[in-house]
């Protein structure tokens, strides 16, 4: 039985609509939808360079040394950020990709990724689609825990498609794990689905 995705479209410009509506079809479809609880606060408190800085959290925040982070403030984020010797509400850190640090005594927030098995071929996807209430990432890896593709949602934009009518992101790759994270300091559930033949 085939699985449909239906995209509609309402776009406005100068008191005018514009809408639009498309089917992408597929045989298969592997969706994850994932609650996880809030971010933790704090602020940007030394901005070293461009990846490396130091959090200052408030009491009770739950990031541990090595764990791997993503980063969020009001303009940006930064995902797979490597946390190094947490010293109390002090956490020191470093690397991953995404947007350059803000400057110093930015307010961020700050969630332990959540990794979720999701095995694919990618040569087979023919459309997938994400979504969040809040800003957001979505990281796709191969089984060497190397990024092959990365959906981040900034503050304002509540879902990303790739609908099938340009050069498939994932093809030639085998994906073996999805990572998820979120900005807010509430629980939020986020979501993504990919069809495949």
């Amino acid at each position: 039985m085939a699985i449909d995705m239906t995209v509609r479209e309402s776009i406005s410009v100068a008191g005018k609509n514009f809408p639009a509506s498309f089917t992408v079809s597929s045989e298969a479809v592997e969706v994850r939808e994932v609650t996880l609880a809030g971010a933790n606060a704090g602020t940007l408190s030394t901005r070293t360079d461009a990846d490396t800085g130091i959090l200052t959290l408030g009491d009770g925040h739950n990031i541990t040394t090595a764990a791997e982070v993503d980063i969020y403030w009001a303009t940006g984020s930064r995902r797979g950020v490597t946390v190094g010797t947490v010293s109390v509400n002090s956490v020191p850190v470093d690397g991953g990709s995404g947007d350059d640090f803000p400057d110093a005594d930015t307010a961020i927030t700050v969630m332990i990724v959540d990794v979720e098995d999701l095995v694919l071929t990618g040569d087979n996807v023919v459309a997938f689609t994400a979504y969040a209430p809040v800003q957001a990432t979505f990281v796709l890896l191969d089984g060497m825990d190397a990024e092959l593709y990365a959906i981040v949602l900034p503050v304002g934009r509540t879902a990303a498609i790739w609908d099938g009518t340009s050069t498939n992101p994932l093809a030639t790759f085998s994906v073996a794990t999805l990572k998820l994270s979120h900005a807010s300091t509430a629980s939020q559930t986020i979501r993504i689905a990919v069809l495949f033949n």
